[in-house]
């Protein structure tokens, strides 16, 4: 067999891998990503309003001693509402994840 046949071969071999890959239809990629575009704008502008809420419950710091800030942050880590932001914030992050890595 000489060389020209063997690299036709090959390529040939490489032609056939590369026509066996597929994209996924568009239509269930847009099934999927418009719900996904509704919830994300929606469950990102919650958060402004959770974490507003959570941090006007936290009140101003009384000064910018190290006693007072560590109280400061105990205050805040015991709030439901901050907590209720920092969960959505991940939901969020991982939506939009989700819906920029669609195959």
């Amino acid at each position: 067999m000489t060389r020209e046949e063997t690299a036709s071969r090959e390529g040939a071999k490489h032609t056939q891998v590369a026509t066996i890959v597929s994209m996924p239809s568009s239509r269930n990629l847009l099934a999927k990503t418009i719900p996904l575009l509704i919830v994300v704008p929606i469950f990102g502008s919650l958060g402004n309003v959770l974490l507003g809420k959570g941090m006007r419950g936290m009140g101003k710091i009384p000064d910018l001693s190290f006693p007072s800030l560590a109280a400061y942050l105990l205050k805040i880590l015991s709030s439901g509402w901050i907590w209720l932001d920092s969960g959505r914030f991940i939901g969020v992050f991982e939506k939009t994840l989700t819906t920029n890595e669609r195959e």
